[in-house]
C-alpha cells in the first residue's frame, strides 16, 4: 500500500462515521417533529376557539 493511500484510508473512516451519524440525526429529527406536529394538532382540536365556548360550557 503506498503511504499516502494509508492517510486517505484513515480520513475516509471518521468521515464515514459522521456521515452515519448526521444522517441518523436527520431521521431523528424529522421522526420527532412529526410527532410534535401531529400532537399539536391534537391539542388544538382540544381548545376552545373562543371566549363564548369557554363561559358556555362552565353553566
Amino acid at each position: 500500500m503506498q503511504v499516502h493511500g494509508w492517510w486517505s484510508i484513515k480520513a475516509t473512516i471518521p468521515t464515514m462515521a459522521g456521515m452515519v451519524g448526521a444522517i441518523s440525526g436527520i431521521f431523528a429529527f424529522n421522526y420527532l417533529k412529526g410527532k410534535v406536529d401531529r400532537d399539536l394538532e391534537l391539542l388544538e382540536d382540544h381548545l376552545p376557539l373562543s371566549q363564548e365556548e369557554v363561559f358556555s360550557d362552565q353553566h
